[in-house]
């Protein structure tokens, strides 16, 4: 229900008023992935957002511009990642979404951003 996900979408945003949405890349394979992505943007259509939009990848690698330092958050998301349980008996993410990182860290590592 694409309709149903830019609603909820749309409320999430009018209620939170954020400055910055993250979302995945339009580019993502994974169709649940890549409906977030299309649902989101219409949202962000659709209440003229007016500040910065941000595209993640999740399976699909996507062209980057710059890496974020992500050692103050890591330990936050191997726990994040632990609580897909069910998922998780068939493949290693934390060791492929950290690997995806790891990765990433070799293209670009004169271009890193700490965040807080």
């Amino acid at each position: 229900d694409l309709e149903g996900l830019v609603q909820r979408a749309v409320a999430e945003c009018e209620s939170f008023a954020p400055s910055i949405v993250y979302l995945p890349w339009p580019g993502e394979r994974h169709g649940d992935h890549r409906a977030v992505s299309v649902a989101i943007a219409r949202a962000l259509r659709r209440i003229r957002f007016a500040g910065t939009a941000l595209g993640y990848e999740v399976w699909t690698p996507m062209p980057a511009e710059i890496v974020l330092d992500l050692a103050p958050v890591a330990e936050l998301k191997r726990r994040a990642i632990q609580r897909y349980e069910t998922p998780l008996g068939y493949v290693d993410y934390e060791r492929t979404i950290f690997g995806l990182h790891a990765y990433r860290s070799l293209l670009l590592t004169d271009a890193r951003v700490e965040i807080d």
